[in-house]
């Protein structure tokens, strides 16, 4: 039986800021296994850290990814997150 499973990511891609990016790419959350769209019952491979730019670098951005997954695989998420070597 296949199932859907997703993949949610959360990355700030001008940390610190825009003029001086050098933690690009900076991820606040990153779930897997996600049920459906039950975000709660995924599995946290980071605990979500909230923006927070310094004080007068204005705006900041954060990207956000989902990916959905059929599979009859529960953990297939995780799997291709290490195959990618994300950490």
């Amino acid at each position: 039986m296949y199932t859907l499973h997703a993949l949610y990511i959360s990355l700030d891609p001008d940390a610190p800021s825009r003029e001086s990016p050098r933690f690009r790419e900076w991820h606040h959350w990153c779930v897997v296994n996600i049920p459906g769209s039950d975000i709660a019952a995924g599995e946290a491979l980071s605990e979500y850290v909230g923006a927070g730019p310094p004080q007068g670098t204005g705006k900041a951005r954060e990207g956000l990814s989902v990916y959905h997954v059929y599979t009859g695989e529960p953990g297939l998420a995780l799997k291709i997150l290490k195959s990618l070597n994300f950490d």
